[in-house]
Parts: C-alpha cells; structure tokens; sequence
C-alpha cells in the first residue's frame, strides 16, 4: 500500500443546541494515520516483538542491524539465509559516486578493474551474489541524460569492457521496460510495444557481446531473462537460464528472475514455479537463498487473492510462502491485507522487514506509522515520519501526518512550520489551508489570521458549505451581522452528502429563528 494512499480528512465541526444555547463545537485535528486504539490489548508476545524492533533499530551499523530484528512471529528463517541476505544488502560494491567521479575524471579503466575484481570476489566466494548484483543494478539501470552519458564515456574510453556493454544492455533494457509500461497488453499502445522490442533488441546484442568477452557476469544473464518475459520468449529464457547455471550452477538471483518468467500473469503456471523452486533445491548446502524461490513461488498465489480482495485468502497465501524466507514484494502486500484485516501488530512486522532490508524505503515507513499510530505507538510513528521526511523533505502526505501528530502532542509552532511548508509547495493544498487556520484559530488564539485565510478561501469557493461551518465556528466569539450572512450561507450551500454539515443545519436554523433580523 503507497503511503500517497493515506485519506486526509478534516472534521470542520459540529453544531449542536446545548442547555439552551449553541454551542458550535471545536473543529478537532483530524487524525491522518487513523485512530490509535489505546486499548489495545498485547500479549506478552506481542509486547516482546514490538520491544525487539525497536531495540533492533537502535544499532547503528546496518548489517548488525540487520542480522538483529526478530523475525514475524512464526517463522523460523535458517540464520544463513537471513545472514546472506543482509550481507547481499549491506556489503559494499561499486559506489555510484565512485563510477561517476572514475568516468568524468577519463579513469573508465579504474572502474573496470573495481568490477573485475568483484567478480573475482564473487567467485571465491568473499562476495555476497546481491553485492554483486548490486554493482550494476544500483549503477546501470537509470536512463536519464547523465546516466547515459556516463555509460558512453565509458564505453568510449574502454571500447573493449564487457561491463561496460553490459551496463549499456541494461539501460537499453530500462527504455523497453518504461515503454511496456504496467498495463495489459491490451491496454498498450502498439507503437509503445514497438518502441519496448526495439530496445530489448539492442539491449540483447549489447549483452550478447558482452557474454561472449565473459561468460561470468552473471547479471547480464538476469536481464536477457527480463527481456525473454516481456518479448515471450521461451527459448531465450531457456538458454540464458542453462548459461548462468553452467557458470554458476549455484545461482540464486537468476534463478529469481526466471521464478518472474514463470508467473501466470506472463503465461506460466504455478506448477512451473513450484518446479523450478524443487530442482533448485540441491543446490540450497550451497546457496542458502535457493530456498526463497519456495518463498516466491508459494507466496505468489497470494497475489490473485489480492486483485479479488480477498484479504483473508490473501493473508494465509503469503504465510505460506514467507515462512521459507523474505521476499520484499509479498510482505508489501501481505503488511497491506494485514491493515485490511485490522491486524496493525503484523502490519508492523511486515512493515518492519522491508525496513530489515531496505531502511531508506519510505512507503515502508509511511505505511508502518500509520499502523503504529492504531497501536497507539504515538512517539514511535512520529519518528518514523521524522525518518521518512530526512529522506523526502517535500513528502506532502507525510508532512500533513506528521503535522497532525504535533497537533496532537501539542507542539503548535512545529506544526505550524510544516502546514507553512506544505502550502509553500503547493499554495491551493486545501487540507493544509484548513488545518492552519483551525491551528490560528483554536489553539494559537491568532483569530484575525484564521479568518483571513477563511475569507481568502472563500473568495475562491463561495459555494462551498464546509468553508462557511468553519467560518461559523471562528465567528462565534465575535457575534454580529457577519456571523447571520455565515449561517444564511452555510445553509444555502451545505453538502447533504456531509453528516457534520447535515447534523448542523437544524441547529443553524434555531440560531436564525432566535436571533430575528430587527
């Protein structure tokens, strides 16, 4: 579930006759990552899950980190498994500063040697397979100008690199892949389809070529597989998959993309997936990863629940599949059935391992404070927003959830600040208009400003009923003939699809009936 998902709703208030007079109510903060439910009643398990998170996140070195989160409830992942893959996402390969620094300096040979000697180290073993695949995939896969550049200058100075016609195959690969897009086939445009083999065409004898300087750079074999999916290739698939298995019989990463070709949706069947997770299970004393193709292939039947709503088949689907092992996609989907299902506590472990593998993946941190909010973890969701916005300082949505929160926790002049930056970025954010002028007008006693931006809003929707309740509401410590032209106008316009405005409209016909024009 996208963090953008997030509905921000703002109760504008509610009127009511109280002994004998009206009393408009306070317009109360709304709540953007859902009520906490203080309630909430943890076992002692759960308590001990939560506490072992968060004493997790407290180390400073990511792959100690890593190695030290607890696993969901449940499951029983082999060390060396976990321990292969947090050293896959925390080892250090090629840095994306260090190739660009190396190619603008004209030291493409520089680059090359540093690639050579990662696949040296993969070989013998002193390399993680993710390290190594990371080398390109966090370095190659960009297609804007200056990535480009980059490659060309590389290619142009080393003409002979294999890496360096991989690392171009892999762009030429992107070009495809953002042509296809993620709609149907039949939803594609066919100049768009065009455009996609046009590209996986190039990208393949980029690759070829490459392959045939040195059969060892098993990333390439992952892309011609990606490219064998879209173009439903078959062959393709078949041939670069026996390459990979005939230099590195071991493989998982390849095998993993060959698990993708297998889907349904790309015209396999379950029964393959399950096929190739089986004969690739000699191979686990080796690559203890190799059981995470069960993973993938069990959990994958989750998804066609998920497309029928179905949370609860959903849900068991990916419990099935996850206890063999983590798959960042399917605990994306299984943390969204988990909310779906009210289930916050395993939203949150879910949540908790993308953050395991990826702590800068900000979805993941959107979507665990919103579940940690329901748990009434106010201060912990508050710095996973803090963490989300170092990250992605312009976030509109979590800049209004974290607004909200200093609201609540009382902190008014900070949530000024952050409503100031949202509406900086986009002056015509209603939401973050109105959550200003209620904080001027109920909580900073800075009435004339509330009412400035009431009236200023109002200039602009004069129809609009909710703007005209709020206006009420500010008007009510100063009553006199612009409060009668506000209720006259909020009844004229009210929203009947509104319940806060239809339950105020009886009130401000009594207010009109007991306060006659003379």
């Amino acid at each position: 579930m996208k963090f953008s998902a997030l509905v921000r709703v703002v109760l504008l208030g509610t009127i009511l006759v109280c002994a004998g007079g009206y009393l408009w109510f306070d317009h109360v903060a709304s709540d953007v990552v859902g009520p906490a439910d203080r309630d909430y009643a943890r076992t002692s398990v759960q308590q001990e899950v939560l506490r072992a998170i968060r004493q997790a996140e407290t180390i400073a070195d990511p792959l100690e980190r890593c190695l030290a989160y607890p696993n969901p409830v449940g499951y029983r992942w082999p060390r060396e498994e976990i321990a292969a893959f947090c050293a896959d996402e925390f080892t250090p390969a090629l840095g994306w500063s260090e190739f660009k620094d190396a190619i603008e300096d004209g030291k493409a040979a520089k680059i090359d040697r540093r690639l050579d000697a990662l696949l040296e180290g993969y070989f013998a073993g002193k390399v993680p397979e993710g390290a190594w695949m990371a080398a390109y995939s966090n370095n190659f896969s960009g297609t804007n100008a200056l990535n480009l550049e980059l490659v060309e200058q590389w290619i142009n100075q080393s003409p002979g690199s294999a890496h360096a016609l991989v690392a171009r195959g892999m762009q030429e690969y992107a070009v495809a892949a953002a042509a296809r897009g993620e709609k149907t086939i039949d939803e594609t445009d066919p100049d768009a389809l065009d455009r996609m083999s046009q590209a996986n065409e190039r990208a393949r004898e980029l690759l070829d070529k490459a392959l045939t300087i040195d059969p060892r750079i098993t990333p390439a074999y992952r892309v011609l597989i990606w490219i064998a999916k879209y173009e439903s290739d078959e062959d393709l698939a078949s041939r670069a998959m026996e390459a990979a298995n005939r230099v590195d019989p071991a493989n998982f990463y390849v095998r993993a993309a060959m698990m993708d070709t297998f889907e349904p949706r790309w015209g396999g069947s379950f029964e393959q997936m399950d096929q190739l997770a089986e004969d690739s299970g000699r191979f686990l004393a080796r690559n203890p990863r190799i059981d995470n193709l069960r993973a993938m292939a069990l959990a994958h039947r989750g998804l066609y629940l998920h497309f029928d709503k179905d949370y609860r088949g959903e849900m068991q689907e990916y419990e099935k599949g996850l206890t063999f092992g983590p798959v960042g996609f399917y605990f994306d989907l299984a943390s969204g059935a988990a909310t779906q299902l009210d289930d916050h506590l395993r939203a949150v472990e879910f949540t908790s391992q993308m953050l395991r593998f990826g702590p800068f993946n900000t979805d993941a941190l959107g979507h665990r404070a919103r579940e940690l909010k329901k748990l009434g973890e106010d201060e912990w969701a508050m710095s996973d927003l803090e963490r989300l916005l170092q990250i992605r300082p312009n976030d509109r949505d979590a800049l209004g959830a974290y607004a909200n929160s200093l609201i609540k926790a009382g902190k008014h002049a900070a949530a000024e600040a952050r409503l100031k930056q949202l509406i900086a970025a986009d002056p015509d954010d209603r939401w973050a208009r109105l959550q200003l002028a209620w904080l001027y007008g109920f909580r900073l006693n800075r009435l004339d400003e509330a009412n400035a931006m009431i009236g200023d809003m109002l200039a602009e929707a004069p129809e609009d009923g909710e703007l005209w309740l709020q206006r009420i509401r500010l008007l009510e410590s100063r009553p006199g003939p612009e409060m009668r032209t506000a209720v006259e106008s909020f009844l004229k316009f009210a929203d009947e699809s509104s319940p806060e405005q239809m339950k105020a409209i009886p009130v401000a016909r009594a207010w009109l009936a007991s306060h006659p024009v003379h």
